[in-house]
């Protein structure tokens, strides 16, 4: 969960959150790692995981 936005109102800060993600939902989001998430995905449905 990422902090998206803080809100003050009167004495309290409002925060609001993303969506909370798992970190195999997040890796292709990562600029730095180009490749790696087709690899992921291919090993993932070789080992047969389900998310």
């Amino acid at each position: 969960m990422k902090l998206i936005e803080k809100r003050r109102i009167g004495s309290k800060v409002k925060k609001i959150y993303e969506e909370p993600k798992t970190p195999y939902e997040r890796v292709p989001e990562h600029p730095a790692i180009p490749g790696i998430p087709f690899q992921i995905d291919f090993l993932v449905r070789q080992l047969g995981f389900q998310f």
